[in-house]
């Protein structure tokens, strides 16, 4: 395990070292997000080679932002911020479902990802003309549904616990 992660930071500081030189010599404009998304790209690097999948949502999360800014920095996107805004929300909800995808077990973390990105969107939708949300209008008519998904849950649990007590209660035959 130690030498993974010695192989790991040594992989860093050999791109780290090749990044700074082609600043250097002019062949590529460095910018302050490269770090980000080297530091992104060791994290995922380290999660894909070893059982540490603790890396995976601070490096999709760095490297991902990392290469939003430096999309920004390159005039790729170049709509001012509060239109591009939304997509912090997509960027974090993209972080958990790259955790979900290096860990299906943990169903749970689908949650905020569908809520994130759906959230992120809509409103980058909205604020493009795609469609149009007024979110006064959206939390005053849609509001309810919090009453309904916690009914929901409470339902499921119930039915869960229901489904594990009657399984433990099964007679056991005694042999003599």
């Amino acid at each position: 395990m130690q030498g993974r992660k010695s192989a790991s930071l040594g992989v860093a500081i050999i791109v780290v070292g090749i990044v700074l030189l082609l600043h250097s010599m002019d062949f590529w404009d460095f910018h302050w997000s490269i770090i980000l998304i080297i530091l992104g790209g060791v994290f995922l690097f380290g999660a894909f080679f070893s059982s540490e999948r603790g890396m995976v949502f601070p490096g999709s999360l760095l490297f991902l932002l990392g290469l939003f800014f430096y999309l920004r920095y390159n005039n790729i996107l170049y709509d001012p911020m509060h239109y591009q805004w939304p997509i912090f929300p997509i960027i974090v909800g993209a972080a958990f479902l790259l955790t979900y995808i290096f860990n299906p077990e943990d169903w749970g973390l689908l949650i905020p990802a569908g809520i994130l990105l759906l959230v992120g969107l809509l409103f980058l939708a909205d604020n493009y003309r795609v469609i149009r949300i007024d979110a006064g209008d959206l939390i005053r008519d849609w509001w309810p549904l919090v009453f309904i998904i916690i009914g929901l849950k409470l339902i499921v649990e119930a039915g869960r616990r229901k489904n594990s007590i009657t399984s433990n209660d099964t007679p056991e035959v005694k042999k003599e």
